[in-house]
């Protein structure tokens, strides 16, 4: 397999960044922003799998990626509680066919991060951690009430993963997705469904709209109203949920982050 060029399958080849554009959920805007600010960090080969590369940067190393059924019969993550009118396939599932790409293959670490985030101090730790495979615990903001109300579930995201040889991964999703993308409302959800066990990831990140303690959020006098807050000692803010970044106000911190 060649992209630009590079001949990915002949020689071994050092850590990447990796990031999933599907759809129009999100535009160019958003891989050349994640980009840029990455570029500040790490010279590391950065890849989009994208089924539409158009207005992204040059530099980016494009993979012609399409979703696992047509795009007409995608869902949204707002219509998944409906599974009885849908497939229940959206793009995030995607990010598991990530762990067969075969251009990742010679590479060491692979680090993917979602679009809907902003770098906003140095990433180096999370670019020189060692691990097999990763992923952020949301635990520091959903808390343990929210645990022991969801026994079930995990308190999980896969906003950013680290990950190296595990093809078993999506093996194990391959087998039986179409049940899968039913059953579970996203990756997330799957991995505690399954009893995967990834490392979990220091408290680097915040949610946007839930904070970074559940007091923010889930056990918050208001109601569970969005916390909506910028806190300027974590390395990356999650907009996993409404608003999404492009629509903050151009004066807003993130946002000046974001495009800076």
């Amino acid at each position: 397999m060649e992209i630009k060029g590079i001949n990915l399958i002949d020689y071994k080849l050092p850590d990447c960044i990796v990031c999933l554009k599907l759809g129009d959920r999100y535009s160019s805007e958003y891989v050349n922003n994640l980009y840029k600010s990455v570029r500040k960090y790490c010279d590391m080969d950065f890849l989009c799998y994208t089924d539409d590369w158009e207005g992204i940067d040059d530099d980016v190393l494009i993979v012609p990626f399409k979703g696992r059924i047509p795009k007409e019969e995608w869902t949204t993550p707002e219509n998944l509680l409906h599974k009885e009118t849908s497939l229940g396939w959206w793009p995030a599932w995607a990010k598991l066919e990530l762990f067969a790409a075969p251009e990742l293959k010679n590479y060491n670490r692979k680090i993917f991060f979602d679009l809907d985030i902003v770098i906003q101090n140095d990433i180096t730790p999370i670019l020189e951690y060692e691990t097999d495979w990763a992923i952020i615990d949301s635990s520091y903001w959903k808390g343990e009430n929210w645990i022991k109300d969801h026994p079930k579930g995990k308190a999980w995201n896969s906003s950013c993963i680290i990950f190296k040889d595990n093809e078993w991964v999506y093996d194990r999703y391959q087998k039986n997705w179409e049940n899968f993308v039913k059953e579970y409302a996203g990756i997330d959800d799957f991995f505690n469904g399954e009893h995967f066990k990834p490392d979990l990831l220091p408290p680097w990140f915040y949610s946007y709209a839930k904070g970074s303690k559940p007091e923010h959020y889930y056990e918050s006098i208001s109601k569970k109203k969005p916390y909506n807050k910028y806190q300027s000692d974590f390395l990356i803010c999650l907009f996993h949920q409404k608003p999404d970044i492009h629509e903050l106000d151009s004066s807003n911190i993130l946002y000046k982050l974001w495009t800076a």
